[in-house]
């Protein structure tokens, strides 16, 4: 499923179904420009960018409902959505003319047969306020008429709900041992678990891979964490699922292999050929919800279940696939999540084809900060152990 953002080249502004955090639609719903929010009512879905203007054409659909798109309502040539079994006559399939120079820029012309004159995606004003409404129009040359597809990367659902799509390439953990408010990366958001250990600081719990700089963390913490059984060499702190008396398990881990593709499998270590690792508890494994005796196969203790805003790392392939993407998804629960799957249902309900997720730290060290922008955190300045930025 491919989304997108639609930007119109001329104001700016994205291409808007009217509502907020929209859950549903209507039949002619009305479709504006408005500034970006990255929610649901601004996010499309086309199959196939189609160019050609002898085909049928390809729909705009809704992400809220994909059975509704953008349609042309003839009376007055305004632009709605309405659902694809019910426009007839090419009223909801369109074509695409790339435009020169435009990185993703189209002119989106209407397939509907009501007239001699070919129709595109216009502003029924040349202007950037929020709120002009969205029109099919005759050509008119004017940079209101081009729209740039940007390939949806953040999604802000609700309130309690958000994801980002992300590169392996992108993305790096970092130990910090430092307030979680502290970083000044523009994206980034805490990982993985960890214990305080008062005056030696935060050790991390389970598998760990990340950046270290050894000029900033104290020499106290890093005696600390070689008694914990973490390596560090080269700027990098290894911690392998061995607790101090050499136990080993194999534990739910993401990790990024040396080709940058992401996998979420057991682990009982880490690689060096590895550029970055972290465990989580599993909620979902090969597209099933986790059992309460996997999680206790894993030992993972029950701090983390309480209803709370918690990270979640989450890819669409099964646990020996890498896959070229993977999506950090930030989410409020309300209730004990092991026991009634609410976790793996909010991650299901994202309709992303995710197999495999694992919960991170969450509660009192949970943060979201994206483009420079804190989304949502638990507040205060608690100490937390480690950061995936981006």
């Amino acid at each position: 499923m491919a989304t997108y953002n639609i930007k119109n080249l001329g104001s700016g502004k994205y291409l808007n179904i009217n509502g907020n955090y929209l859950t549903s639609l209507t039949n002619h719903q009305e479709v504006t420009q408005w500034s970006g929010s990255n929610k649901p009512e601004q996010t499309w879905v086309i199959d196939t960018i189609d160019t050609s203007s002898t085909s049928v054409g390809v729909p705009i659909k809704s992400y809220v409902n994909q059975s509704f798109s953008l349609n042309i309502y003839r009376a007055t040539k305004n632009c709605d959505v309405y659902p694809l079994a019910l426009n007839g006559g090419g009223d909801g399939f369109v074509y695409f003319v790339p435009v020169a120079g435009v990185t993703n820029g189209y002119k989106i012309i209407t397939k509907s047969d009501f007239s001699a004159t070919k129709h595109y995606l216009s502003l029924a004003a040349n202007n950037a306020t929020n709120g002009t409404n969205i029109c099919w129009a005759p050509t008119n040359g004017t940079n209101y008429q081009v729209w740039v597809l940007e390939t949806t990367k953040y999604m802000h659902v609700n309130a309690n709900l958000h994801y980002v799509r992300i590169a392996p390439s992108e993305i790096d953990i970092r130990y910090i041992n430092a307030a979680k408010t502290s970083p000044t990366d523009g994206s980034y958001f805490n990982a993985g678990f960890f214990g305080d250990y008062y005056g030696c600081g935060t050790l991390p719990v389970a598998n760990l891979l990340c950046n270290l700089n050894e000029s900033v963390i104290s020499d106290a913490n890093q005696t600390a964490l070689r008694g914990w059984l973490c390596t560090i060499s080269g700027n990098k702190l290894y911690k392998n699922s061995y607790n101090p008396t050499g136990v080993s398990t194999p534990i739910s881990t993401f990790y990024i292999d040396s080709s940058n593709n992401a996998y979420i499998a057991q682990a009982n270590s880490v690689q060096t050929t590895w550029k970055c690792a972290v465990s989580g508890a599993p909620i979902m494994k090969n597209g099933v919800i986790t059992s309460i005796t996997e999680l206790n196969d894993e030992h993972w203790d029950p701090s983390w279940k309480y209803g709370t805003w918690h990270g979640c790392l989450a890819v669409a392939t099964s646990s020996t696939v890498g896959a070229s993407e993977f999506f950090y998804v930030a989410m409020e629960t309300t209730s004990d999540d092991c026991r009634t799957g609410e976790a793996y249902n909010i991650v299901n309900s994202l309709n992303l084809g995710i197999q495999n997720a694992i919960i991170l730290d969450g509660g009192t060290s949970f943060i979201f900060k994206y483009n420079g922008t804190t989304r949502e955190t638990t507040g205060g300045t608690r100490p937390i152990n480690n950061i995936m930025y981006f």
